[in-house]
């Protein structure tokens, strides 16, 4: 960031270029949250009840589809802020 002629400083947001890198920093650690969400925490669900299934037969309700739209729908909002991201690289180099 320190090549670029419109960099002012740190948290210094005066043009467009300093609101959409700013803006992309947020995007791609929100992206980075996500995904640590669903290896640590959605990915850790599913495997145990993939487990629980194979060991029991019983009818609970189907958590393991309700997990699994989950896991589709993060995927799509990941894939989405990817592409505002990308956007936001070509709003920065055309500043």
């Amino acid at each position: 960031m320190t090549g670029s002629p419109h960099y002012e400083g740190v948290l210094v947001i005066r043009n467009i270029w300093s609101t959409a890198i700013l803006t992309k920093h947020i995007i791609i650690f929100t992206m980075v949250v996500i995904a640590g969400y669903q290896t640590v925490i959605l990915q850790r669900q599913m495997i145990r009840i993939a487990l629980q299934r194979t060991r029991s037969s019983s009818d609970e309700p189907d958590i393991a589809s309700i997990l699994i739209k989950r896991q589709v729908k993060l995927m799509r909002l990941n894939l989405a802020l990817s592409l505002v991201a990308l956007s936001l690289t070509a709003i920065a180099r055309t500043a």
